[in-house]
């Protein structure tokens, strides 16, 4: 395409498409004519025609591996590149249509809105058309319905008659819609009892620990560390205490007799 625009503007396309007749020499001398003239003479034949191959030969990267060569006239050069441009262009036709074509909704997917599975299905279709695929709308139903997984069958099976592709989309955005909303509060309870059971645990370990036996920290769990103040001493308290005035007062134990 961007050749072409060149060769129109610089009236070489008349040579490319071989369209010029080559004058005949002639004594009388002839007025000069514009390059995109057809009666020209000889000599501007010459030159223009060098200038219409130079112009192709400039705009290929890979002269010879392209397979053009340089000593034939410029309308064989451009018949070549012609062809060759059209086997390109169903290269990338056949491959938009298979990627067209390959593309399957994922369950849980967007069906419809910005970055929806529909929008995607109609970019690529644009894709294939602005190569020349042809998809039109009877086909791009059929290939957006044959994407969809089996759990969608209920409401597959009834759109393969409908024609109109705003219908099928429509519905197919409503049925969307409804398997969001019988999912959506499912997973919400479901969520609601993990966080739940969560708590049970963290409960029932804390009630566990509250039952365990604590360590005794005394190194003498026989004996009472405080002091009472009848006779000040460590070990007792006031109602064993032995000492005058107190709950066992003279009632010494063995190991205290005769201190």
């Amino acid at each position: 395409m961007a050749m072409l625009t060149e060769g129109n503007t610089r009236g070489l396309v008349n040579y490319w498409e071989n369209k010029v007749t080559i004058p005949g020499q002639t004594l009388a001398p002839l007025p000069l004519t514009p390059i995109n003239s057809l009666t020209l003479n000889l000599l501007e034949y010459v030159q223009h025609k060098s200038m219409a191959l130079a112009c192709i030969l400039h705009n290929v990267k890979d002269v010879f591996g392209f397979g053009l060569n340089p000593r034939e006239p410029s309308h064989k050069a451009w018949d070549h590149l012609k062809s060759q441009y059209g086997d390109y262009s169903d290269l990338v036709r056949n491959r938009r249509e298979k990627a067209f074509k390959a593309m399957e909704y994922q369950e849980g997917d967007k069906v419809s809105g910005d970055g929806g599975y529909i929008e995607k299905m109609r970019k690529l279709q644009k894709e294939a058309n602005d190569a020349g695929a042809g998809i039109d709308d009877k086909k791009f139903i059929m290939a957006l319905l044959d994407s969809f997984p089996g759990s969608w069958d209920s409401i597959i099976s009834m759109l393969y008659g409908e024609a109109n592709v705003t219908k099928v989309i429509s519905c197919l955005v409503a049925h969307g819609e409804q398997v969001v909303g019988c999912n959506g509060p499912m997973s919400t309870q479901e969520t609601s009892i993990q966080a739940l059971q969560a708590s049970i645990q963290a409960l029932t370990l804390q009630v566990q620990n509250l039952l365990l036996p604590r360590k005794s920290t005394n190194a003498h769990p026989d004996k009472s560390h405080a002091a009472n103040d009848n006779c000040k001493g460590i070990g007792h308290t006031l109602d064993k205490c032995w000492k005058l005035g107190e709950g066992r007062r003279g009632q010494y134990p063995a190991w205290w007799k005769g201190k």
